[in-house]
């Protein structure tokens, strides 16, 4: 329900300028390195974006392998169609009704898309129809209920990362996700947390940056408290400061688990 605002071209210039960052880059080989994939195996990249992990895992799976990948908006598809190119297999479609057959693919990802979504066990039960018998489900999501910033109000800081929660279903997914995985009829076969850290100075050309002197004030201002109507302002103001003295921290982890069927 939230992809309407990633369904522009603002946002997905912003997607792919971050995913070209160099932490999230290394990401991205941290889930090749966990999946190991193989020559021939088939891709299912659920909440594509522009295309990114599957432009990097193709090396991988080879000629002989298949990527495939669906996302609600249509500007990402677009934008994954063309980086991906014709060999590609991109839709528009949600996690609720996957377009494929059943027991189509060897890997399944998931990256920063479960927290979107209001029925995990549903997506995760959709996405085991469409997995091979043998085949991983790999889901990777970041609690931002954990947070750490530096700042001389930290209730400020809660306040405008509280805002995340009228954009997301769940801002504290991963402690949840071996309960939901369960309820979905997966075990889990391997976990991993990876820190994102922005130390000193900071810049939106880094996914820490972005959040901080991006999305977090936007959230704000788009969704003003009442009670403190210049969080945003303030939130934004005090983080630039610390960055140009040499004074800032902030970190945010995401989780990754590989999930098989039980």
């Amino acid at each position: 329900a939230q992809h309407g605002k990633f369904d522009t071209p603002d946002a997905v210039a912003n997607l792919e300028r971050v995913y070209k960052t160099p932490d999230i880059c290394k990401q991205r080989a941290k889930m090749l390195e966990i999946l190991a994939l193989k020559e021939g195996e088939s891709i299912l990249d659920v909440g594509c974006g522009p295309g990114f992990f599957l432009q990097d895992a193709a090396t991988a799976v080879g000629a002989s392998g298949r990527l495939a990948g669906v996302d609600p908006s249509d500007a990402m598809v677009a934008a994954a169609q063309a980086r991906l190119g014709s060999g590609s297999d991109v839709k528009v479609a949600g996690a609720d009704k996957l377009p494929f057959e059943d027991h189509t693919f060897d890997v399944i990802v998931f990256c920063q898309v479960l927290c979107y979504i209001k029925d995990v066990v549903e997506a995760l039960v959709e996405a085991r129809r469409v997995l091979k018998p043998g085949g991983r489900i790999l889901i990777l999501d970041t609690d931002f209920g954990e947070f750490t910033l530096f700042s001389s109000d930290p209730d400020r800081v809660q306040r405008v990362i509280g805002r995340l929660k009228g954009m997301m279903a769940d801002i504290n997914l991963p402690r949840k996700l071996p309960m939901l995985m369960q309820q979905a009829g997966l075990r889990i076969q391997a976990t991993d947390a990876i820190a994102l850290m922005s130390v000193g100075t900071t810049s939106t050309e880094s996914w820490v940056g972005n959040m901080i002197l991006g999305s977090f004030p936007k959230m704000a201002a788009d969704r003003p408290d009442p009670e403190h109507p210049t969080d945003s302002e303030d939130f934004l103001e005090e983080q630039k400061k610390l960055s140009e003295a040499g004074h800032f921290f902030g970190s945010g982890n995401r989780f990754l688990f590989v999930g098989v069927p039980a």
